[in-house]
C-alpha cells in the first residue's frame, strides 16, 4: 500500500497549497485481514466510510513522503478516508498531500 501511495505522489501545482489527491484501492481475502491491518475492531454496525487520523494511519504503514527536486512530498490532510465494501471485500484509502 505504501508503495503505491508513493508511485501517485508526483509534483503538481497543487502540492504548494497541499491540495493535491491520492486514492489507493486493494482487495483483501477476508474481513479479519481487512480489521487487522487497519487495527480496527469488529463493531455490531456495519460502516462503509470512516475517517483515520493521519497521526494513527502514519503509525499504521509509517512515514510516507516522496522525494522531488528540491524537497519532498508528504501527507497534509489531517484526515484519511478508509471505504470498506465487505461484498467485494475490498478498501480503499485517499486523502491529500503536497510540500
Amino acid at each position: 500500500m505504501v508503495k503505491g501511495i508513493e508511485k501517485q505522489m508526483k509534483w503538481q501545482p497543487s502540492c504548494k497549497t497541499g491540495r493535491t489527491k491520492w486514492n489507493y484501492s486493494a482487495v483483501v481475502p477476508s474481513e479479519a485481514v481487512f480489521l487487522e491491518v487497519f487495527n480496527l475492531v469488529p463493531e455490531k454496525k456495519q460502516w462503509k466510510v470512516k475517517k483515520i487520523p493521519k497521526d494513527t494511519f502514519e503509525n499504521l504503514t509509517g512515514s510516507i513522503y516522496a522525494s522531488i527536486r528540491y524537497g519532498s512530498l508528504q501527507i497534509t490532510s489531517p484526515d484519511i478516508t478508509l471505504k470498506w465494501n465487505k461484498e467485494d471485500l475490498t478498501y480503499t484509502v485517499s486523502g491529500l498531500y503536497g510540500l
